[in-house]
């Protein structure tokens, strides 16, 4: 199951919806229809793109009828990335970041790329363009951002229309009037749903797996001081208690918890060495995105500011807005280190709103230390008075989905 973490820090998520400048955005999968075995290809079909300069969305589709092959996209020489991975085989995520100044437009429909599956059984089956896990958001040159269904107009594929398959009672699916795979119902053999005491399953009237009850086996449940459960007396895992060695609880400032007279994990109190409080994200197990903070700089004068990050752990894609008032600041450049396997991307959005993207070009997750600077981002300041930078609309994915 895909995660997305969403973080705020200092203030508002600013989220725009507007219309599309009167125009109908489509965006659709044309039919296709092919025998078990064979490979086919839809086509990712765009119409009425006006200023186009992002997009984003989910498509999704049975794994038991479709199996994922391949899939490209291209708008106007910039790669489309349509992303499917193992640990979610029935979405294949679709995101458009050129971060042009200018968006893309053509009235269409115009091809937008290619999805191509193997026909696993003679059904019909839809492939469906959606919000989710990836939301729907399509962005403009002017600004606007588009994230309800409402409006974008949506047309699904369909893959065999109009062909039902006849199902059987060697298949390998649960299908016609099975109550199981290929067993049960009126046209199949009985499930075997009898159990026994070497099924692996708490079912009958065990009272463990396997055991308990009156048919089984009773269950071991005399606890040990080896068994690796604190269990019996015991006030620790295998110590403590009447039984058990003692538990070793003495803290230290290396035992990776706060504990003792410790005020954050190791550090802190009159014991260990003073809490480093400018760290990123210090003492937390979230994933952590910081802006670090600069003084005294002067009217019409160039600063730099280091964007870092904390536990950055198998990372496959994350993107954010940074928002100040535009009249305070005049954003001027950007660089990002080589840590990261594919380059970080910023776009300026329009005054006083940047957005960043970051994919993982093979999806395999990457990980940095802890205070990594994942980008520098420089400005000039037009103003005397107290700016602040807010990060928004942070959304970060990983490889546990």
């Amino acid at each position: 199951m895909r995660n997305f973490y969403t973080l705020l820090l200092s203030g508002l998520l600013l989220c725009l919806t507007a219309g599309l400048n009167g125009q109908t955005l489509g965006i659709s999968l044309s039919d296709v229809d092919g025998e078990v075995g064979e490979t086919v290809c839809l086509d990712l079909i765009g119409e009425n793109f006006v200023g186009i300069s992002g997009m984003q969305f989910s498509i999704t589709y049975d794994t038991l009828v479709l199996e994922y092959v391949s899939a490209t996209g291209n708008i106007n020489g910039n790669n489309v990335s349509l992303i499917n991975n193992s640990n979610r085989p029935e979405v294949i995520r679709v995101v458009y970041a050129p971060f042009s100044s200018t968006g893309y437009t053509d009235p269409g429909p115009f091809v937008i790329g290619q999805i191509c599956f193997r026909i696993l059984q003679e059904v019909e089956t839809e492939v469906e363009i959606g919000s989710s896990p990836t939301p729907l958001e399509f962005t403009d040159d002017e600004g606007n951002i588009f994230e309800d269904e409402d409006d974008v107009n949506i047309t699904n594929g369909t893959v065999n229309s109009g062909v039902v398959g006849m199902a059987t009672c060697t298949d390998g699916v649960q299908n016609g009037s099975e109550t199981g795979v290929d067993c049960g119902g009126p046209d199949c053999a009985p499930c075997m749903v009898t159990p026994t005491c070497s099924d692996g399953i708490m079912n009958g009237n065990e009272t463990g797996v396997d055991c308990g009850g009156p048919d089984c086996a009773p269950c071991m449940v005399t606890p040990t001081c080896s068994d690796g459960i604190m269990n019996g007396n015991e006030t620790g895992v295998d110590c403590g208690g009447p039984d058990c060695a003692p538990c070793m609880v003495t803290p230290t400032c290396s035992d990776g918890i706060m504990n003792g007279n410790e005020t954050g994990v190791d550090c802190g109190g009159p014991d260990c060495a003073p809490c480093t409080a400018d760290e990123c994200g210090a003492g937390s197990s979230q994933f952590n995105l910081c802006i670090e903070d600069v003084c005294d700089i002067a009217v019409n004068a160039a600063f730099c500011l280091d964007i870092t990050v904390s536990n950055f752990t198998n990372i496959t894609g994350l993107q954010f807005e940074l928002n100040y008032p535009a009249a305070n600041l005049e954003y001027t450049s950007f660089t990002s280190p080589s840590a990261l396997g594919a380059a970080l991307q910023l776009n300026e959005n329009a005054d006083g709103d940047i957005r960043a993207i970051y994919i993982d070009s093979d999806q395999s997750g990457e990980s940095l230390p802890d205070n990594t600077v994942l980008a520098t981002i420089c400005f000039t300041n037009e103003t005397a008075s107290t700016t602040v930078i807010e990060v928004a609309s942070l959304q970060v994915g990983d490889t546990d989905g």
